[in-house]
């Protein structure tokens, strides 16, 4: 597959309706998404890898990682509406993802390699909202 289907491919995944301030909720563009799989893919960081997915939203990075050949993902997002969307469209992908609504300090299995784009406490009056989700992840996996 080549970056740009790739890219493609996760155009079409579903966007939320709405986005939820509180929870740092954003949508992550196809093109970026698309460039840091592909980047890791080619650093030996996907195929063949256990990947977690934190904060997987609607599952662009759990998808793309499917689609990059990678053994297991796992996408974790404490939003129920969010997986249920991620689970459709990973369907619609074929793709053989858990999807799990718990908060990710709750979660502790190890795998080869975390992916997130995680909250910037830009939206919400957390300014240090990224700090649980970036000590979580090195408990976790080296984090692309």
């Amino acid at each position: 597959m080549k970056k740009k289907e790739l890219e493609i491919m996760l155009q079409k995944i579903a966007s939320p309706a709405k986005t939820k301030a509180n929870l740092e909720q954003y949508i992550t563009p196809a093109s970026i998404a698309s460039d840091i799989l592909w980047k890791a893919y080619y650093k030996g960081d996907v195929a063949g890898k256990f990947v977690i997915d934190l904060g997987c939203g609607t599952g662009i990075f759990s998808i793309g990682a499917a689609l990059l050949n990678a053994k297991k993902v796992i996408g974790i997002d404490i939003d129920k509406n969010l997986i249920r969307i991620a689970k459709k469209e990973a369907e619609k992908f074929e793709a053989k993802i858990e999807f799990f609504s718990m908060d990710i300090e709750n979660f502790y299995e190890k795998g080869d390699v975390v992916i997130m784009n995680p909250p910037f406490g830009a939206q919400y009056t957390n300014r240090k909202a990224d700090n649980n989700p970036l000590i979580t992840t090195t408990h976790l996996a080296p984090t692309i």
